[in-house]
């Protein structure tokens, strides 16, 4: 829970107790507290093969894109589709199997033993938002990354605490501010 005052976070209550930050950045996807529409869910599913010996050195590219993590499981898909759905759909998993068939001869046969899904946020116009939270002058926001959240993670870090530490937006921020999502 976020205790806020006076138009500022006071407290955050974890399961280990109340921490009082001096700052707060919110990467909590979807589910940030934000006017309708500013934030949609996108949900994806993958399966997974039990692991395997070593058989692919890359990631190959077809109808979805299949590769064998470094604990041997084969793993393919890399669907989108808008909503938050955490329960795998079986005809789906089927059509990915069959994906990853089609290119590795190799797991012709191999049963995939897994599916599970997961929710990324994204905006309406698909860039990140990185501002300061609506009405709270502690609490910032770095949302709506989509499918680049650790390949921006590095960049997005570095500027909004260049933000925090000097109270000065970044230039290269000033695009992904809340302002262009509203109305």
């Amino acid at each position: 829970d976020i205790q806020r005052d006076a138009g500022r976070v006071v407290a955050v209550r974890t399961s280990r107790g109340d921490c009082r930050p001096r700052h707060l950045v919110l990467c909590t996807g979807h589910e940030a507290s934000l006017p309708a529409g500013v934030l949609r869910p996108v949900w994806g599913q993958l399966i997974a093969t039990d692991p395997l010996p070593p058989m692919m050195k890359c990631t190959i590219g077809g109808s979805f894109l299949t590769l064998q993590l470094k604990t041997g499981e084969v793993v393919t898909g890399g669907t989108q589709a808008e909503g938050s759905n955490l329960v795998p759909d079986a005809e789906l998993s089927a059509k990915l199997a069959e994906g990853a068939r089609q290119l590795l001869p190799g797991v012709a046969d191999l049963p995939f033993t897994r599916a599970w899904c997961g929710v990324r946020s994204t905006t309406r116009d698909g860039l990140p938002l990185i501002d300061r939270a609506p009405g709270v002058a502690n609490e910032w926001l770095a949302i709506g990354h989509h499918r680049n959240g650790l390949l921006l993670a590095p960049a997005t870090a570095e500027l909004l605490a260049r933000w925090l530490l000097t109270d000065d937006q970044p230039e290269e921020l000033q695009g992904f501010g809340l302002r262009r999502l509203l109305g």
